[in-house]
């Protein structure tokens, strides 16, 4: 596996969601602005449309708490890398399999680790 191809394309991933991260923000900040102003018209608003707006707004936030998960995988992933561990498994210490680091360059864990984390 090289390395440096590996740290390049995590940089770029990171980037990228980064990017992603501060649309949604953006996007849910300029929402929420637009119904504070809203709010003291609300009195002939439907109650679909209120709820739309909070499934919106609740939408964007667990996306943006996704992506910030992703970027601390990939953070971690690079301090391995950094570190010269990349590709051991964070609790076992065993290698990771060179197939999952291709799939997920950002995978800290063996399958057999990551299985007992999901809870399988």
């Amino acid at each position: 596996m090289n390395l440096a191809v590996t740290k390049a394309d995590l940089l770029e991933e990171r980037q990228r969601l980064i990017e992603e991260r501060d649309e949604v923000d953006e996007s849910n900040s300029e929402r929420r602005q637009s119904e504070e102003i809203g709010e003291l018209s609300d009195y002939g608003d439907h109650p679909g449309d209120t709820g739309s707006s909070t499934f919106e707004r609740e939408r964007d936030i667990a996306l943006s708490d996704n992506v910030e998960s992703l970027i601390e995988k990939i953070d971690r992933a690079l301090e391995k890398i950094e570190e010269g561990t990349y590709g051991t498994c964070d609790r076992c210490g065993t290698p990771i399999a060179p197939e999952r680091l291709e799939a997920m360059p950002s995978a800290s864990l063996c399958l057999k680790c990551q299985d007992m984390e999901d809870g399988l």
